[in-house]
Formats: C-alpha cells, structure tokens, sequence
C-alpha cells in the first residue's frame, strides 16, 4: 500500500506551465497567479539555463525566461543530484515542484523532481 504521504501528493492536482509563462503571470499579478496555483504542484517546461548549486549545496536549475534577463529557478530533490549532473545548459527540461514562489521577481521552485 502507497504510504499516507505518497498517496497525498498523487491527490494534489497538478498545474502545469512553461517557465515563460509562470514569470509573465508573476510580472502581471503576483496575487492572482498564486491563487490561481493553490496548493497544486507546479510543472514547469523550460530550457536550462544553468546548473548550480545552492548555499546548501541543493542542485539548483535556473531556466530561460526569454527576452529578460531573469531566470526561473528549481531547487532540485536531492535523489536528482545524479541526473542533474548529468544535464546541459540549453536541454530543454520538465520537473514537477512541491511549491512555486516568487524571490526578487523570479519564480522559484522548491522540492522539484525531474520528469
């Protein structure tokens, strides 16, 4: 049997978006993209830009928001690590994240797995 909490994220909807997109919705109205999301979690389509790691040494994926120079970024879950390393800057990627936010006017995605 799934455990309680496998079983809770397969009931959260999932609201799926481009990394385009999720910066237009952030830079048109901070408020309404968030109710908009919910409590679902975010997937979010993009090409990568970067590939970093955090103060916490957390695998960190920033991706293209084209035409600004901003990024959208994804900390990674750790059991990731291995695929990240295994990415290039300009793959075009999509994860799922627990949570999405906005930090200094770019979203950011928190608890993220690769698809």
């Amino acid at each position: 049997a799934p455990s309680p909490t496998a079983a809770g994220e397969a009931e959260r909807p999932i609201y799926r978006t481009t990394a385009d997109q999720l910066y237009a919705d952030y830079e048109t109205n901070e408020v309404a993209t968030n109710l908009k999301i919910g409590k679902a979690r975010v997937e979010i389509s993009g090409v990568i830009d970067s590939i970093d790691e955090d103060f916490t040494n957390t695998p960190v994926l920033h991706l293209k928001i084209y035409g600004k120079l901003s990024a959208a970024g994804v900390e990674l879950v750790e059991a990731d690590r291995h695929r990240a390393a295994g990415l290039s800057k300009g793959s075009r990627i999509t994860v799922i994240c627990d949570k999405v936010i906005r930090v200094i006017g770019d979203p950011m995605g928190s608890k993220c797995s690769l698809e």
